[in-house]
């Protein structure tokens, strides 16, 4: 790809990345949302989850095509996974009311809250070493394993999803498992397959 082409895909990746965060601003400007709080924790809930699945199959791609300059749309869409769930902590923190009491009943109540906090803490070091330097001061094979976590990270976002709407019956958290649990199986199979060649 050449480097017109590369920056003209950046920018349209960034256009759609944005494009969740738009449609909240403008629906707050617009008083569109009947449940603001609610509604947004599942605009940005699912966008995180499309985020890093997409980053799990551009992986994929690049050990199928060698395309090696996909990477960096993926470490595009890693960081802005976590922008987006550290926005999804922030609207629920406020939901509220930002009273410690009241978010430990939330919490207590609804045991999910548990799972995504937990992915959220394993983003945070896949975040913190996004960079080109954190890459080059861990080594890169050190940096590969830690961002293994990334399915690790999947799997609890669509846990979270599932037991939250266990109640609606909804068939949609079920189709990122089956993605995500296709993706991951992808990984064991493509690292069984290295343990035997490498014999």
């Amino acid at each position: 790809m050449t480097k017109l082409g590369r920056t003209l895909s950046k920018i349209g990746l960034y256009c759609i990345i944005l494009t969740p965060f738009v449609q909240i601003v403008w629906g707050l400007y617009m008083n569109e949302f009947f449940d603001p709080v609610d509604e947004i924790l599942k605009i940005t809930g699912k966008t995180v989850l499309q985020l890093l699945i997409t980053g799990l199959i551009i992986t994929l791609l690049v050990w199928v095509s060698g395309w090696k300059f996909l990477y960096v749309f993926r470490r595009m869409l890693g960081v802005s996974a976590f922008s987006y769930v550290f926005l999804h902590m922030i609207i629920w923190a406020l939901g509220q009311e930002l009273t410690l009491e009241y978010m430990v009943k939330d919490i207590v109540k609804h045991k999910y809250i548990i799972v995504g906090a937990i992915g959220l803490v394993l983003m945070c070091p896949l975040a913190m070493t996004s960079t080109d330097s954190a890459i080059k001061f861990m080594g890169i094979k050190k940096w590969k394993t830690l961002h293994k976590l990334t399915y690790a990270v999947a799997v609890l976002g669509v846990v979270h999803y599932i037991l939250q709407e266990k109640s609606s019956k909804s068939v949609e958290p079920y189709i990122y498992l089956s993605i995500v649990f296709a993706l991951l199986l992808v990984r064991v199979v493509k690292y069984c397959m290295s343990k035997k060649y490498n014999k």
